[in-house]
């Protein structure tokens, strides 16, 4: 029988995205005659406001870390399931006629969502529907927004059994949990890496997603400056001063490498990436690691990006530096070849949890 599967995200960063776009891939192959579409619920109720929202999440996370790191510390890392005045708050803000309107037309019998903020605004207006609502979780850690509502909610995906067994134990019901990875497209999971040992090892730096990370450029211009030889790739997102500045620090040392904006064929640079060094967003961590690529993270956003960083450290898929001091140290130990990268690729090879989204 024919489904209408709604897939919500939101534009925070490019990663909710990303995993809603690799879950409607395989959705369309694997069910030819389904009617699927992708919507950001709160760019289409409110777009100003959500804009608004945006600007204010990525200062947070960039200028006022240290802020950021003591609300998620007190707030979200506290109190699962308990209701919060925020969360009520943003759903009397993004539930308008609008997208009440749209959700009704669309009539969908399933409802798929890679962000908390939809899966709580859906959860919270779910006596409106007769759908089925899956919540998929897109960072290797759980805080409190992912269990409000909990009770709405017909499914967890999970990226790994540790994190399942976690919900469970703060009350989370075990049948509603599958442990499915974290969805990345395709073309991250179809091929096998081919490099050439001989050649130098090429070090691809990511300097934040799509919205570039100002504090990568410390970290860049000391790996520039290390006894290591390597050749690298560095990618600045979609901010044009990042990606000149880094011009700027490229021409002062004789490394051999390439200086990029935002790019769309990051499947074709990991071929031939030896290691990844940047901020360990969850679908970056997760495109890297279906790949077998060991990632160095490099302070992490306070909040999930600190899960996933640990979660790479935690079992043997890389490193993760706090400072400048920790990088300094692992630089020297690659420079004295006292870290055999293949075996941190033969680590995710046989123990990390690819993506394998449900049956629906």
């Amino acid at each position: 029988m024919k489904k209408n599967i709604l897939i919500l995200y939101t534009n925070y960063g490019t990663g909710h995205y990303m995993a809603a776009k690799a879950i409607e891939e395989n959705l369309k192959k694997r069910y030819k005659n389904y009617n699927i579409e992708i919507l950001d619920p709160l760019s289409y109720s409110r777009p100003i406001i959500n804009r608004i929202f945006e600007k204010i999440g990525t200062s947070i996370a960039t200028k006022f870390r240290n802020f950021r790191k003591k609300l998620y510390k007190r707030k979200m890392y506290k109190d699962y399931m308990k209701n919060s005045l925020f969360f009520k708050f943003c759903i009397q803000l993004f539930w308008t006629k609008k997208l009440k309107k749209k959700l009704l037309n669309f009539n969908p019998d399933i409802i798929i969502s890679t962000q908390v903020g939809p899966t709580g605004l859906i959860a919270a207006k779910k006596n409106l529907f007769h759908i089925k609502l899956i919540s998929v979780f897109t960072d290797y850690g759980i805080h409190r927004m992912y269990t409000v509502c909990h009770e709405f909610i017909d499914t967890f995906c999970v990226p790994t059994n540790k994190m399942k067994e976690d919900m469970i134990k703060i009350g989370i019901d075990k049948r509603k949990i599958e442990v499915t990875g974290i969805p990345v497209r395709e073309k991250f999971t179809s091929t096998e890496r081919q490099i050439n040992k001989e050649e130098k090892p090429l070090f691809l730096f990511l300097c934040g997603g799509g919205l570039g990370y100002d504090n990568a450029f410390r970290y860049f211009e000391i790996m520039l400056n290390s006894k290591i030889d390597f050749n690298y790739i560095f990618i600045s997102g979609k901010n044009n001063k990042l990606l000149n500045h880094a011009k700027r620090i490229s021409k002062k040392y004789k490394k051999e490498g390439e200086i990029l904006g935002y790019v769309n064929n990051i499947d074709e640079l990991l071929q031939k990436t030896t290691m990844i060094f940047g901020k360990p967003g969850g679908i970056m961590t997760s495109e890297a690691l279906n790949v077998n690529i060991p990632i160095c993270a490099i302070e992490p956003i306070p909040g999930q990006e600190i899960n996933n960083a640990k979660f790479i450290m935690e079992n043997g898929f890389g490193f993760y530096v706090k400072d400048i001091r920790e990088f300094k140290n692992l630089l020297s130990k690659l420079e004295n070849n006292e870290i055999n990268l293949s075996q941190y690729s033969k680590n995710i090879k046989n123990h990390f949890e690819k993506f394998n989204f449900i049956e629906i």
